[in-house]
């Protein structure tokens, strides 16, 4: 109290003074953990021993194992906020008819009847379905160009981080350890944030309707998707991989690597097939090349689009799947037995045999066909009634239960 006004100016400025060098300490060190995060302290990852090889294994592992469990637990509530029932092989539950045993309530309900539905999928009307699916594209034009919208920016992205991620890494990368767990990372973000978008498309998108798909089935299309989506990026890895080691053969092998995957992947898959993927109104080629099966098993083909469907799983089997599995083989006998390499054979492979699949056996109609009839025409014998919720019977046809 007895201190001078000039005194207590001087007192001000030296505590202003001190909380900026106190801010800027802190934003130093902030900035100081983040490069350490970001970046590695080893110039390349032959530096690393044996047992560091090991510890950052299992310490990144638990990283990936971790969001694959977060991944599978939003998988279960989509799946439920879409078709509203759960079910694996003939046990289901669903918060209308609660635990059901091939359709039968289990603990059953009074006043509930089940009436099954005589339509199957393939004696369904496909150009009524087809002309259903775009009235209902037309009832949600905003969110319907929205999802383009998305999809086309996550496929720019998927691109980028598959070409650039391997590239400007290029200098850590060495013939024995590979790449940094960190740089892996930052594309594990990208395959965490694009299976997040196709969870919420799935189970928010009004014009997206799964059928009575269950557990068993969703995740046959889930999980492995997320292998083939990584598929490009392993192949990426791979060749720069061969290119960080310096034998005669293996610097052969990396051009030869890069030349398939230039024609295979870039030049076929992302610029051709992506191209005529802009011109598909119902989105399901971006879908697909975006490795969101999950989400394309719920859309209809329409006939115009079915060539383009085909073409993707073709170009992806003989035009990068096959070349770079023999080439990446070649690399593990005659130079260096890789484990990532070893993984992005082994994906490789699978993607190949799946894509050869989906080419062969993919219905143009989805089971999700009954729902949308339902909703583009109230009176129609497989629709709603005014005091029925609908139930689903695993893997058939469709229920409706009668209050």
């Amino acid at each position: 109290f007895g201190s001078s006004p000039s005194g207590s100016q001087d007192s001000e400025e030296a505590v202003f003074k001190m909380n900026v060098s106190w801010v800027e300490s802190r934003a130093s060190s902030f900035l100081a953990r983040a490069e350490s995060v970001f970046s590695s302290q080893e110039e390349s990852t032959s530096e690393l021993s044996k047992a560091q090889v090991s510890s950052r294994l299992m310490e990144f592992g638990t990283i990936i194992g971790s969001c694959f469990v977060v991944l599978g637990l939003l998988a279960v509530c989509s799946l439920y906020k879409k078709t509203g029932v759960l079910s694996l092989g003939p046990l289901s539950w669903s918060g209308a008819a609660g635990w059901m045993w091939r359709g039968e309530p289990i603990f059953g309900k009074s006043g509930q009847q089940h009436k099954k539905l005589n339509q199957e999928l393939e004696d369904l009307d496909e150009e009524e379905i087809l002309q259903a699916q775009a009235n209902r594209n037309a009832e949600y034009p905003c969110q319907h160009r929205l999802r383009g919208f998305v999809l086309f920016v996550l496929f720019c992205i998927y691109v980028g981080a598959s070409l650039g991620i391997p590239y400007l890494k290029r200098g850590t990368v060495s013939c024995s350890n590979g790449f940094f767990w960190e740089d892996h990372m930052l594309f594990g973000a990208v395959v965490f944030a694009t299976k997040i978008v196709e969870l919420s498309i799935f189970a928010f998108d009004p014009t997206i309707f799964a059928g009575d798909q269950g557990l068993f089935e969703f995740f046959k299309l889930f999980l492995p998707s997320m292998l083939g989506f990584v598929d490009g990026y392993t192949d990426s890895t791979a060749i720069t991989i061969a290119a960080s080691c310096d034998t005669p053969f293996s610097q052969n092998l990396a051009i030869s690597m890069l030349t398939t995957y230039c024609l295979g992947v870039i030049l076929l898959q992302w610029i051709v097939i992506g191209g005529l993927a802009l011109f598909d109104d119902s989105h399901i080629c971006l879908m697909k090349l975006l490795h969101m099966d999950a989400l394309a098993g719920c859309v209809n083909i329409p006939p115009d689009q079915e060539w383009k469907w085909r073409l993707i799983n073709y170009a992806r089997t003989f035009g990068e799947d096959i070349p770079q599995a023999i080439q990446q083989s070649l690399f593990m006998i005659y130079v260096k037995d890789n484990s990532f390499m070893l993984l992005s054979v082994a994906v490789s492979v699978g993607c190949s045999c799946k894509a050869l699949r989906d080419a062969l056996t993919r219905s143009r109609i989805v089971q999700g066909a009954f729902d949308l009839l339902a909703a583009d025409v109230p009176d129609a014998p497989y629709s709603y009634g005014d005091a029925q919720e609908r139930a689903y019977v695993p893997g058939g046809s469709a229920t409706l239960i009668e209050e």
